[in-house]
């Protein structure tokens, strides 16, 4: 306590061709995380139709008021494009914006973007908070590799964690082990601000 938490957490592969045609899909790839000291995190499997979970939209739904945060991954690989017509302000406070392996997802001119299956145009995480969505910043090490989500919590628990990452105070390196907190007028990173200019 106080030093380390644990986090229930899986990846929910939903951009098989084959398998992932229902309602929609595919959809591409979403990590769900538990923030919850009492209970279990549900693992849904995409590639059934008939599991409850099964879709993206179905997914928000099963999870509903959970203490989950379901960030999406790599969204402009090209084997693994996110589908942002799904994407839920809720579940998906926060995007993973960094992944070792396949680099960037910032935009294609951004620096990291480090792999070829990367695509020109479509699910850049700059298009989509231009589009008028808001979701935080977080990075994953998936391959081997290293990268870091930085939190601004008030405590290191579960509870405080799932307060901060909704809040969307939090941020993505590559790696490097840096500390940042941002204000605005005295509002936390993460925070909307209305402005009459």
């Amino acid at each position: 306590p106080g030093e380390f938490v644990a986090i229930q957490g899986h990846e929910w592969t939903g951009s098989s061709m084959q398998s992932c045609r229902h309602d929609g899909g595919p959809w591409g790839h979403v990590t769900p995380l538990l923030l919850d000291e009492d209970s279990d995190l549900v693992c849904y499997y995409p590639g059934d139709e008939a599991c409850e979970g099964s879709s993206l939209p179905r997914l928000v739904s099963c999870f509903g008021d959970q203490p989950v945060v379901a960030p999406p991954h790599h969204m402009a690989d090209a084997l693994h494009p996110f589908k942002w017509g799904n994407f839920d302000a809720g579940l998906m406070s926060v995007v993973e914006l960094f992944q070792d392996g396949r680099g960037s997802c910032e935009s294609p001119s951004a620096p990291g973007v480090s792999r070829s299956l990367h695509v020109e145009q479509g699910p850049w995480c700059d298009t989509e908070l231009l589009s008028g969505k808001r979701f935080g910043f977080i990075a994953g090490a998936d391959h081997g590799g290293v990268a870091r989500a930085g939190i601004l919590t008030r405590a290191l628990t579960r509870e405080a964690l799932y307060e901060a990452v909704s809040a969307k105070r939090c941020f993505a390196t590559t790696g490097v082990g840096i500390e940042i907190e941002f204000s605005c007028n005295g509002q936390a990173m993460g925070s909307s601000i209305e402005t009459t200019e």
